[in-house]
């Protein structure tokens, strides 16, 4: 009878066969065994690593496919590309975050770091810089747009350009409020005067100028009245943003009834009617 004694390989118990009756090679079962054995011990690690080499493979895949998607602009931006890319993406943090809106914020819109949007613009003043200019560009074009159609109707219904002038100035300070009032944080008073006040004030004194001619009336206080009138619509906006206890319709017939009461007395004044040509 066959003798059966036990043997084994790294802690695995292993049944070794030194003579066999049946005509099964003892070597061979061994070697099956042994196989076996291993097999249950290094099956699990190779899927481990399997595993893991395909969730690397997965996010490789997906970085890679995200970078092809992007187009050879943005892989390769001009200077002056990046800075429109990340003025873009100021104007867009500031008006979802308001005001107090940060510098991280704006970098995360971006998705840049802020020292990258630093060396674009030089530093934060360069950033807040542009961000006004921005501004400055966009109100005047908005005004400017209002007195320019008016100017061809200004002699006839010198009113209605008034009206014109101020609502379009009332609807770009409400609908970007959030940039006014950040702006209005990061820049001196003096600054944001000339941002918003002055330049549009030149235009306004423009169309006064050409309406007072008209009318053989003194040019003389065309700039006077044209910071004057900016300047009390600007307040009164900025007060209006902030309380909005009338309509802005309401607000701005307000405005108006006032200021065209001014023309009309002055034009009494100067023995003028301004309703006659």
């Amino acid at each position: 009878m066959s003798k059966i004694k036990p043997s084994s390989l790294e802690g695995v118990e292993i049944l070794s066969i030194s003579e066999d009756n049946t005509g099964i090679d003892p070597k061979r079962t061994k070697s099956q065994v042994i196989k076996n054995s291993i097999d249950k011990v290094v099956q699990p690690v190779v899927d481990n690593m399997i595993t893991k080499v395909e969730d690397v493979s997965e996010k490789v895949i997906e970085a890679t496919t995200k970078l092809n998607q992007l187009s050879p602009k943005k892989k390769h931006m001009t200077l002056e590309e990046k800075k429109i890319n990340y003025l873009t993406a100021a104007i867009i943090a500031i008006d979802e975050y308001g005001p107090s809106c940060s510098m991280e914020q704006i970098a995360a819109q971006a998705g840049v770091s802020k020292p990258i949007i630093y060396k674009v613009f030089k530093d934060r003043d360069g950033l807040i810089a542009a961000v006004s200019e921005y501004s400055e560009h966009s109100i005047t074009s908005e005004v400017n747009k209002a007195l320019t159609y008016g100017m061809e109707t200004i002699f006839n219904d010198p009113r209605a350009v008034i009206t014109s002038a101020i609502y379009a100035y009332v609807c770009f300070m409400e609908q970007n409020q959030n940039l006014y009032f950040f702006l209005k944080q990061n820049l001196s008073k003096s600054t944001l005067s000339n941002s918003f006040v002055t330049i549009i004030a030149k235009q306004v004194s423009v169309s006064l100028d050409e309406f007072l001619h008209h009318y053989n009336m003194d040019t003389g206080p065309a700039e006077l009245w044209g910071n004057s009138i900016i300047g009390m619509v600007g307040q009164a906006t900025e007060w209006w943003i902030e309380h909005k206890i009338l309509s802005r319709q309401r607000m701005v017939d307000y405005l108006v009834n006032l200021i065209w009461s001014g023309f009309e007395g002055i034009a009494i004044d100067s023995g003028v009617n301004i309703y006659s040509k």
